[in-house]
């Protein structure tokens, strides 16, 4: 993950990149899930609902609470 060019490439695709990012995101919370013994929920398709809805602000609150699940138990 590089925040610096995701960054950019938002600016540079006019938002849509944010949509594909978010979508890889979700999926890779969800393989950290697996590797941790948690159960898995893959928020990917969650994710781009959001930010059609025009409020993706929510998925980074959902998607740290997931990390921090992971974190807390590795």
């Amino acid at each position: 993950i590089d925040p610096g060019m995701d960054v950019l490439l938002t600016f540079l695709t006019c938002g849509l990149w944010i949509f594909y990012w978010d979508y890889k995101i979700g999926q890779r919370i969800a393989r950290m899930q697996a590797e941790a013994g948690l159960p898995v929920a893959d928020n990917a398709i969650l994710y781009i609902i959001l930010n059609l809805l025009g409020v993706g602000f929510i998925n980074s609150l959902i998607e740290q609470s997931h990390l921090n699940d992971i974190w807390s138990r590795s």
